[in-house]
C-alpha cells in the first residue's frame, strides 16, 4: 500500500538496493517501484525491500504506465528518480569502449525522466564518468538533463568522507526544478594521512576496517549460526545492529 504524505522514489538500475537503502531509512520517502534487469539480483532486493513493486525487466521496458495500471500512480505523482546506470563502461579499471551498450543506458535513464518528469532525480556512477571521452560524455549528460528542465550539478563524492569503511569514489549528479538550491552534505570524516586532526577537530577519522568489523567472530567451519564477540565499540557497528538479527549467518 502507497502511504501518502511521502516523497514516492523510483530507483532505476537497483541492483540489490544500495540506493532504496538511504531512502528507505528517512521517514520523508517511499520507494514504490524499482527495476532490475537481473533476476538474482532482483530477489536480493525484494529481501531487503519487501514492500516494493520491482520490475525484473530490461529498462527498455520500463515506463509510466505500468506504473500506473499496477499502482495507480500518475507519472506526474513521482517525486524523484534515482538510479545508477551500470558502470563498466565507464570504469577506469576496464577497457572503457565507447561502443559499449553499457555506456549508453543513461540514454534509457533520460527517457524515464523525461517521461515522469519529476521534482528532483540523483543520477549516480563511477569516477571514470569524469574522463570517458575526455570528459565530453559528462558534458552530454549533463546536457541532455538540463533540457528537461532541471538545473543540474555534480559531485566527485568518498564513500570515505561519510563514515563507510571504504575509499568508495562516486560522481552524484542532481537534478531539480525546485526553487531552493541543492547543497551536498558536508564530509564527516577526514583521512588522518592526509590532514593533521588539530585542523580537523569537528571531523572524525576515516572508519578503519579493523574498527568496522572488531566486533564479528572467528568464523569456525559447519556453523551456520554465530554470536558476536563483543557489544557494539562503535557508532558504526550500532548502526549495522539496528533491526539485525541477534545472531550472525554464514551466508557461504
Amino acid at each position: 500500500m502507497i502511504k501518502s504524505g511521502k516523497l514516492k522514489v523510483i530507483d532505476l538500475f537497483s541492483g540489490v538496493g544500495g540506493l532504496s537503502y538511504g531512502f528507505a531509512h528517512d521517514n520523508n520517502f517511499e520507494i514504490v517501484a524499482t527495476n532490475e534487469i537481473l533476476p538474482n539480483m532482483a530477489k536480493a532486493y525484494s529481501l531487503n525491500h519487501p514492500a516494493v513493486k520491482i520490475y525484473v525487466e530490461d529498462i527498455k521496458d520500463f515506463n509510466a504506465q505500468k506504473i500506473e495500471n499496477d499502482l495507480g500512480i500518475k507519472a506526474s505523482e513521482i517525486d524523484i528518480i534515482v538510479g545508477g546506470p551500470p558502470c563498466q563502461a565507464y570504469s577506469t579499471v576496464g577497457k572503457r569502449l565507447i561502443d559499449d551498450p553499457r555506456g549508453k543506458l543513461f540514454q534509457e535513464y533520460y527517457r524515464v525522466l523525461k517521461e515522469f518528469n519529476p521534482k528532483l532525480f540523483l543520477f549516480e556512477n563511477v569516477k571514470g564518468l569524469l574522463s570517458m571521452q575526455c570528459g565530453e560524455l559528462l558534458k552530454t549528460i549533463i546536457l541532455l538533463f538540463e533540457s528537461l528542465g532541471y538545473n543540474v550539478q555534480y559531485k566527485l563524492l568518498n564513500a570515505a568522507d561519510y563514515g563507510a569503511p571504504q575509499i568508495r569514489e562516486r560522481v552524484v549528479i542532481i537534478g531539480s526544478k525546485l526553487q531552493t538550491n541543492f547543497q551536498y552534505p558536508e564530509p564527516t570524516h577526514y583521512n588522518p594521512e592526509e590532514m593533521p586532526s588539530l585542523f580537523n577537530k569537528k571531523l572524525k577519522p576515516y572508519l578503519t576496517l579493523e574498527e568496522a568489523i572488531s566486533d564479528l567472530p572467528f568464523i569456525k567451519s559447519n556453523e551456520e549460526n554465530f554470536e558476536y564477540s563483543s557489544e557494539p565499540q562503535n557508532d558504526f557497528q550500532k548502526f549495522m545492529r539496528k533491526n539485525a538479527p541477534a545472531k550472525l549467518m554464514d551466508h557461504n
